[in-house]
């Protein structure tokens, strides 16, 4: 039962990956201004609770945490340098980590109550 915990975040990773490298022509709706970067803050949010709920201990834990950092930046310049008709953007990896963070900070308050 131990090993399923990883389930739900190996699953978020690929719907991260497909979201990030899909050509943009696949979404028929006409972006928001700001919208974007709320689900950027979602989704990374969501990864980061992941973690957590995978119940990870010592350097394994750190090790995912830095790979979602790694994550957040490289689907940034996958999609600026190697993904038709898509541009990474800085704001969008703000948003990335932001949702990392906090996430994360929230976590550790919590844990502690």
């Amino acid at each position: 039962m131990k090993k399923l915990r990883f389930v739900p975040l190996f699953f978020w990773v690929l719907a991260i990956c497909w979201l990030s490298f899909a050509p943009l022509q696949e979404f028929k709706i006409k972006p928001v201004v700001g919208v974007d970067k709320i689900a950027h803050v979602a989704m990374y949010g969501l990864l980061m609770w992941f973690l957590f709920v995978a119940q990870l201990k010592g350097n394994m834990h750190t090790i995912l945490i830095i790979f979602a950092f790694a994550l957040a930046s490289a689907t940034e310049l996958i999609q600026h340098y190697l993904v038709p008709n898509r541009t990474g953007d800085w704001l969008d990896f703000i948003a990335n980590c932001f949702g990392l963070i906090v996430v994360f900070l929230l976590s550790k308050r919590f844990r502690k109550s």
